[in-house]
């Protein structure tokens, strides 16, 4: 999730007057390393639509709760796993005036008479005084309140707010953080990636976001694909994400450029590399029209080349029951994802039955 001035690592793209905030998975470990203490931040969740809470502690740790306290339920859906250790929305257009991904045009709710409110410090005012007017976001709406200035911006708060006639004071709280977590491959640098694929950079991911852009218009198809393919590296998943890939490449139309096609063939093969499903990269490469392969150039030929060889030197020395339990490991490990994204795609159906065949 990205948006806001130091959420994180921040990439900004302007295409066709659209603007998006982008940022890897890290940004909310890196806040928390920055601040020094936990913070909570409620979304809903871009799979299932629950409201969920995304905590990361100053250490590096990283969990997505289902439930605050008492009971600290971990979030699990179609698109998150129980250990699920990164969050990344790709389509989130959010408001530069927080350093939290609050969308841009978020609703303002006036808390009247005396009721209860929950949520996170998102934004305070910097007077030296015991109060302080505060800003107090629940996942929907911001909520406009005055606090006492001890409360830190990033903590998840429950409280009873009273309407004095002028502002809503708040009366009695709790701050809610649950025990540290264990840091998780805590990434801090602007170059770190969303995914562990060895020999890919920056751009091979956001490429991916750049191309679904410039086909969105002409080639709906294709622009839905390269969109998919992100989101699923992104959250890594990561045999998703390439047979998303595959799929664009198999894809024949007028409207998709064997240019655009040869952007992505970097990462597909370096995908299958990384599984350990270079035995199937020959047939991926079958997909790639004479006119694609003369665009692979350079350092992407080569390491096409050099996966092709292996590949046809595992089939050669090792057993098929082998091959075929590499394929099952990464099928059973993302099924859930796999099987709502093919629900709504019949061209990804028929890329896993030629991945099923060549064994």
């Amino acid at each position: 999730m990205g948006g806001g001035h130091g959420w994180g690592s921040e990439y900004n793209t302007t295409i066709n007057s659209t603007k998006y905030y982008y940022s890897y998975h890290s940004s909310m470990r890196n806040l928390a390393i920055e601040l020094g203490y936990s913070i909570i931040f409620p979304v809903h969740c871009s799979y299932c639509g629950q409201l969920i809470y995304l905590f990361a502690d100053r250490n590096g740790g990283f969990v997505i709760f289902d439930e605050l306290s008492p009971i600290w339920q971990k979030h699990e859906c179609w698109g998150v796993y129980h250990n699920t250790d990164r969050y990344v929305v790709t389509n989130l257009i959010c408001s530069k005036n927080y350093r939290f991904p609050v969308p841009e045009n978020v609703t303002m709710k006036q808390v009247s008479q005396i009721s209860t409110i929950s949520g996170t410090l998102i934004s305070k005012d910097s007077k030296d005084t015991s109060d302080c007017n505060a800003l107090i976001y629940d996942g929907s709406s911001l909520s406009s309140i005055k606090a006492v200035s001890d409360i830190k911006v990033g903590q998840y708060l429950i409280g009873d707010v009273e309407w004095d006639g002028a502002v809503s004071v708040l009366k009695s709280f709790e701050i809610l953080t649950p025990d540290v977590i264990r840091p998780i491959n805590v990434l801090c640098n602007d170059e770190s990636l969303p995914t562990d694929i060895a020999g890919i950079s920056s751009s091979d991911i956001w490429r991916l976001q750049v191309d679904a852009e410039l086909l969105k218009e002409a080639f709906a198809k294709g622009s839905k694909l390269l969109r998919l393919s992100l989101d699923a590296y992104l959250n890594g998943h990561i045999f998703t994400g390439m047979c998303l890939l595959a799929t664009l490449i198999k894809t024949q139309s007028d409207f998709l450029p064997t240019t655009l096609k040869a952007n992505h063939v970097n990462l597909l093969f370096l995908s299958l590399k990384k599984m350990r499903l270079e035995p199937w990269s020959h047939i991926v490469f079958s997909w790639l029209s004479k006119k694609t392969q003369r665009e692979v150039k350079g350092q992407t030929k080569k390491i096409v080349d050099d996966i092709l060889i292996k590949g046809n030197l595992i089939m050669k020395f090792e057993s098929l029951s082998n091959i075929d339990i590499r394929l099952e490991k990464w099928l059973r490990k993302e099924k859930a994802y796999l099987v709502k994204i093919i629900e709504d795609n019949n061209s990804l159906k028929d890329i896993m039955k030629d991945f099923k065949e060549i064994i």
